[in-house]
Order: structure tokens, then C-alpha cells, then sequence
């Protein structure tokens, strides 16, 4: 899981969800002239692991997990539904501007800098 300095995806505050067994129903109650939208299969277990504490790197892992892919091979398709849905408004994307540079961010353990593993996160 991400470490709290972490820029991290969230739902956004005016959208509602009801989650079933087997999809997640969504409404923006700020936007009611939109439909809502209906998520099945993958989009809805990406969209079960936004719970406003992980980053795209977690996300990104936590779908690999659920589907035994490696992470190359899922990031691709978690990135442009991600995007589909902060377009959307149904998710707030990470603010980049206050997220700490990943070559510098310190080490959990020991504290000092170290560069970031591009496919496994910080």
C-alpha cells in the first residue's frame, strides 16, 4: 500500500455507487443529466481497489494481482480507464504538483534517498 505523502486516486465527493455482485453502478449526483454508468468484469474490480488510499503504482498492482498479469501488461489498460473515469469526474486523479519526485523520496526503513523501481512504485 502507499506510503501517506503518496498522491492517491479517490471517488469523487458527488458520486454515489452501489456495488453488487457482479458490477458497480455509479451516478454523479452533481451531474444528474448524465447517465449513469455500469462497470462489469475488470472495470469493476479497478474500481473496487479505489478506496483513497493507493496510488496508480497500487492500483496498477492490486489489478495484476486480481487478474495473475504482470504489471506491464495491465498498466496500459488501469491508466486509460482511470483517465476515462477522472474525464468523467467519477474519480479526483492524483495532484502530481504535491506528489513527491520518486527519485528522492526517502526509504521507508533507512530514510535516505533512493530511486524509484518504474514498474514496482517506490
Amino acid at each position: 500500500m502507499s506510503r501517506p505523502s503518496q498522491p492517491q486516486w479517490r471517488v469523487g465527493a458527488d458520486v454515489a455507487f452501489v456495488d453488487s455482485d457482479d458490477r458497480v453502478a455509479l451516478i454523479d449526483l452533481a451531474r444528474l443529466d448524465a447517465p449513469p454508468r455500469l462497470l462489469h468484469g475488470s472495470a469493476a474490480a479497478i474500481w473496487r481497489l479505489l478506496d483513497g488510499t493507493r496510488t496508480t503504482a497500487d492500483l496498477v498492482h492490486g489489478a495484476s494481482a486480481h487478474f495473475g498479469a504482470t504489471p506491464a501488461d495491465v498498466r496500459p489498460g488501469v491508466e486509460a480507464f482511470l483517465a476515462t473515469l477522472a474525464a468523467q469526474g467519477l474519480v479526483v486523479a492524483p495532484d502530481p504538483v504535491n506528489a513527491p519526485d520518486p527519485v528522492d523520496a526517502p526509504d521507508p526503513v533507512d530514510g535516505p534517498p533512493r530511486r524509484a523501481d518504474p514498474v514496482h512504485g517506490p
